[in-house]
This record gives structure tokens, C-alpha cells and sequence, in this order.
């Protein structure tokens, strides 16, 4: 178990522990995990070795390729803590986040931050090219059609290919917008 614990619920009933180097161990309610994600609803009280041990035994569950960070932002959005959800992310930040939020279909929780996240995302599309794929991932994973043609167009346009090798993207992105290449 890691040595930093962060509690987002003081009744929470189980512990997650998350990342692998460095773990942190958040304190949650399962019940706000399961309502806020299908994925967690199945882990947590499905059939799963992650659901509530029956020994009476800590629930303790195992997270080590989540994210710290990223699942601090989708844990203070599936708890309510909405004055802690950060107003600005790094591209970096956002991507993690969005791959988790992807990961565990709670992208939809992310709506009413969404607006203030992609103005970040298109003011530093236009100033690197460095972060342009990932700028494309926050954009198609938040459903933002008219950024991500934009990002798409100029990553076509200027990018050498090499920005990040080990991107995450849906596979049909190119047959949903073909106007992109053409």
C-alpha cells in the first residue's frame, strides 16, 4: 500500500491504489464510482476480483496503470468536489484524463469543464506542434467535431508524424471524418 493517502470521501469503503511507481492510495465510496462509470459499477460489484471482499478484510483495490492525477480529477467529478476540479490542465494532464475517463466511459461526467479545457487545448495546438496528437485525442474523446478537423487539418499539414509514437486512437477516426483529408 502506498504511503500518501488522499480521502475523497471520509465514509468512503474503499481504497484505491493507484499508479505503479509512487503509488498514492485514494479513499473513496464505491457507490459514487459505480454511479459515475459502467466500468467501475461492474469492477466494484460485479464478479470481479476488485469487488467487495466477503472476509470482512480493507477493500482494497489495485489501480497501477491509472494515473494518479487523472483519477484525482475524475474522483473529485464522481464525489461532487467541484471547486476542487482544476480550471486549467496541462495538455499532458488532459490527455491522462481523458484516456482514463475513455477507459472507464465517465467522459460524459466531464461536460461542464469541457468548454474551458478546449480553449487550452486550441490556444496550445496553435503554439506546438509537439502536442498536437494529443490535442487530437481531447478533442475526438470530448466530441469536439470542428477542433478536432481543425487540430487533424494542421497536424496533416505540419507535422512529421514523430510527435508521439505510442498515441491512443480510435481506430475509425479517419472513416467518421473523411473531410479531413480531403
Amino acid at each position: 500500500m502506498s504511503s500518501e493517502n488522499i480521502v475523497f470521501d471520509p465514509r468512503g469503503d474503499v481504497q484505491l491504489c493507484v499508479g505503479e511507481t509512487d503509488p498514492v492510495t485514494f479513499t473513496a465510496c464505491s457507490r459514487a464510482l459505480a454511479r459515475a462509470s459502467p466500468v467501475f459499477e461492474r469492477m466494484l460489484f460485479g464478479l470481479f476480483t476488485e469487488s467487495k471482499p466477503t472476509n470482512g478484510e480493507d477493500w482494497v483495490v489495485e489501480l497501477p496503470e491509472d494515473k494518479p492525477t487523472a483519477l484525482s480529477i475524475f474522483l473529485r467529478i464522481s464525489h461532487g468536489q467541484f471547486d476542487e476540479v482544476p480550471r486549467k490542465s496541462s495538455i499532458d494532464d488532459l490527455y491522462d484524463l481523458t484516456v482514463l475517463s475513455n477507459y472507464y466511459h465517465g467522459t460524459h461526467m466531464l461536460e461542464p469543464w469541457v468548454g474551458r479545457w478546449m480553449s487550452l487545448v486550441e490556444d496550445d495546438a496553435k503554439a506546438s506542434k509537439v502536442s498536437l496528437a494529443k490535442s487530437l485525442w481531447i478533442a475526438w474523446e470530448f466530441g469536439r467535431k470542428d477542433s478536432f478537423c481543425r487540430i487533424a487539418r494542421r497536424m496533416l499539414m505540419e507535422s512529421d508524424g514523430s510527435e508521439d509514437p505510442d498515441l491512443r486512437m480510435q481506430p475509425d477516426i479517419m472513416i467518421e471524418y473523411p473531410q479531413i483529408v480531403s
